[in-house]
């Protein structure tokens, strides 16, 4: 009888240790897809630093709104809006719509890269102090979102204030 219970022991034995096993390896599968999970949720998104370097380089950009023989920058053009909104480049076009123009244009190509596209839904450009200079929108207004704030001096405590916000998506990719 002893030899009969010592096999039926150890072959509980034995099922236990194959149950632990398969445990074991369903734990760990498990683990490996949590891990993918959370690399999924890190992958590049919209730092604020960025977002302050993609507005400097927006300001600094040279247009080819030449006043006075000048090619104006972005910078220039929004103090020249501000100071006199009809003022005209030298090929005849309206400062101001040169401004809008190359800011949505700028804009509309940054969204169209794959990685902005993923992570922004919209975005809003607002340039002013005590009156509007240029407003630019696009997209879904709606949700979280990342911002910038740049001063344009202009006269002493009068600067144009240039705000930036990136509206993000949340968890799928914007489409």
């Amino acid at each position: 009888m002893k030899g009969t219970e010592n096999r039926k022991n150890k072959k509980a034995q034995e099922e236990v240790f194959g149950f632990v096993i398969i445990v074991l390896i369903v734990m760990i599968i498990g683990l490996v897809f949590f891990a993918f999970s959370l690399r999924k949720a890190e992958i590049i998104e919209p730092k604020q630093y960025e977002l302050d370097d993609l507005l400097q380089a927006m300001l600094s950009y040279t247009t080819d709104c030449a006043i006075g023989g000048s090619e104006k920058s972005i910078r220039e053009l929004a103090r020249e809006c501000h100071n006199s909104p009809t003022r005209k480049c030298d090929n005849n076009l309206i400062a101001c719509d040169v401004l809008n123009e190359e800011l949505d244009s700028m804009l509309e190509k940054f969204l169209e890269q794959n990685i902005a596209r993923a992570y922004v839904h919209g975005y809003e450009l607002n340039i002013s102090n005590s009156r509007q200079v240029s407003y630019i929108t696009g997209g879904e207004l709606t949700g979280n979102y990342i911002g910038s704030s740049r001063p344009i001096p202009t006269l002493p405590d009068q600067d144009i204030k240039v705000n930036l916000r990136f509206y993000l998506s949340k968890g799928e990719p914007a489409v």
